[in-house]
């Protein structure tokens, strides 16, 4: 019926949609990608003897195409009208950036401190975990490497007390285009149950010949 061969030619239309614009399509960045975001800095960071630094420079030479993890461990500052709005000028900075380029926020939960000390020298006053999925490195570079960037990550330092960030693989997260993908297949089989229960109870018109003599 033309009805259902609608409806899953419209999930598919939303489902490719949805691929085009979670997954990387471009590849790993390439080197000239990276001294046009870095600029005059690129060769500087090349120079510099900091191990930070070349790792934070390698992690985009090394680049994969693939998404990735950013796990961040935060140590939360006290309370206050001035640490809450600083906190929502960096949100509102950083949501439709992050919105636009297929990454979110997949985890975000507070750490039982005091129990165990393992989160390592310099991290063991964390209070929150936030693990946020960003669909590139490249994507990545894209919202960092702006002036804007540097100018909001401030208020990101007087929303908290200091954090730790480091970036994961993506391979053991919830695969959402899969899970798009279920409710896909859900909304079709059950709009082609409706279709075909509606083509049902339509009643058929019965035609009669005439014949002249």
């Amino acid at each position: 019926m033309r009805c259902i061969r609608t409806i899953w030619i419209g999930l598919a239309v939303v489902y490719a949609a949805l691929l085009a614009w979670h997954q990387p399509l471009r590849g790993p960045l390439s080197e000239d990608e990276l001294r046009a975001a870095f600029g005059a800095q690129y060769a500087q960071m090349h120079l510099i003897e900091d191990a930070q630094a070349r790792a934070f420079l390698d992690f985009f030479l090394n680049d994969d195409g693939r998404p990735f993890h950013m796990v961040n461990f935060n140590a939360l500052p006290e309370r206050s009208p001035e640490a809450d709005e600083a906190a929502q000028t960096y949100g509102a900075f950083m949501a439709p950036r992050l919105l636009a380029r297929a990454s979110y926020p997949v985890l975000s939960t507070d750490v039982i401190v005091g129990l165990t000390n393992t989160l390592g020298p310099g991290v063991d006053n964390a209070e929150r975990l936030v693990v946020v999925r960003y669909r590139s490195r490249r994507d990545f570079l894209n919202i960092i490497s702006t002036p804007e960037f540097r100018e909001a990550v401030q208020h990101k330092s007087a929303s908290l007390d200091g954090w730790y960030s480091a970036p994961s693989t993506a391979a053991a997260m919830v695969s959402v285009p899969l899970l798009a993908l279920i409710a896909l297949l859900a909304i079709g089989g059950l709009g082609t149950l409706v279709a075909r229960r509606r083509h049902r109870m339509v009643p058929r018109q019965s035609t009669k010949t005439l014949t002249h003599s």
